[in-house]
């Protein structure tokens, strides 16, 4: 149905404006979204001690925040990047190409920021968890 009024409503260039920007962020996704799989796979491994475990999850932790926190700036300047060819395509009429890439972009961008500040804020918070077991 949407698409269906997209199509009635909004001209090519904006749809393939819009695909232009979705796809790549949705192949994006999908390679991290295999990523967390593995990362899960490997985690259901047997647990041999808690001592070692707490260690090795604090180290892992430590190396998981900072990768957590370049994706979190990453996805801030894609943000920007979108909200600006968004505005630029329908304020200073660039065209609806430029507005569709911006539309994409903006809406791919702020979900990937919303999942990567929850995942943030979830590993700051096993951290602590693991230093108060500790």
């Amino acid at each position: 149905l949407v698409i269906f009024l997209l199509k009635m409503m909004a001209p090519e260039s904006f749809i393939q404006g819009l695909s232009y920007a979705i796809i790549p962020m949705a192949i994006v996704l999908g390679f991290r979204s295999v990523r967390s799989l593995i990362v899960h796979v490997q985690l259901q491994k047997p647990i041999q001690e808690n001592a070692t475990l707490t260690s090795t999850e604090l180290s892992r932790v430590h190396q998981l925040i900072p990768s957590l926190k370049t994706w979190r700036a990453v996805d801030q300047i894609i943000l920007l990047v979108g909200f600006s060819m968004m505005l630029l395509g329908g304020l200073a009429d660039f065209g609806a190409f430029m507005a569709g890439t911006g539309i994409g972009l903006t809406v791919q961008s702020t979900v990937l920021f919303l999942k990567d500040l929850w995942a943030l804020w979830r590993a700051k918070l096993y951290l602590v968890e693991l230093k108060v077991e500790q």
